[in-house]
């Protein structure tokens, strides 16, 4: 059976869009992002999907979780109309991880059943003006999440956040 995992770029206050967009451009978070999730499927919500530019990405199968399921018609993309489904069909074959990658509404219900989260904490922004967050405090509660890894990084690269610190960190969930 394939691992469910969830992974997540923040602000200090838990933000993670604006307007269904990403409000930072911090290159050390999204390589990250790319380093984790390649050669792994990635899930994620209708809304995720179109920040993109309805576009793949490259190296990982894609799934699109949506009401509309026959909306999504981009070569190699799959679409379900539920997380439920699509845990079914990554698990049928695969072993092996595979990421929920946003948005907040996903994330609620990823947050139920994954059994590792990486949190991307970008400790010097917080965006006053968020729709979407990820906020979970039950990740600090050491009966249902590990944190099996952290460490912290300056940002050389950012272009709207220059120099802030990104506090990278992994959980597992306890009894997994």
């Amino acid at each position: 059976m394939a691992t469910m995992a969830v992974i997540v770029g923040r602000s200090k206050n838990n933000v993670i869009g604006v307007g269904n967009t990403i409000p930072w451009h911090v290159p050390e978070d999204m390589a990250f992002f790319k380093r984790v999730t390649m050669g792994h499927p990635v899930v994620m919500g209708r809304k995720t999907w179109e920040s993109m530019g309805r576009r793949p990405l490259p190296g990982r199968v894609n799934i699109v979780i949506t009401s509309r399921p026959e909306l999504i018609t981009t070569e190699g993309v799959k679409a379900f109309t539920s997380l439920q489904q699509a845990a079914s069909f990554l698990n049928k074959d695969r072993l092996g991880i595979w990421f929920v990658i946003g948005g907040d509404q996903l994330y609620k219900e990823a947050m139920q059943s994954a059994t590792l989260v990486f949190v991307n904490t970008l400790l010097d922004v917080e965006i006053e003006e968020g729709d979407a967050w990820f906020e979970y405090p039950e990740l600090k509660n050491p009966m249902i999440w590990h944190k099996q890894e952290k460490f912290e990084q300056v940002s050389e690269k950012s272009t709207t956040h220059p120099k802030t610190r990104i506090l990278f960190e992994q959980f597992v969930r306890v009894g997994t």
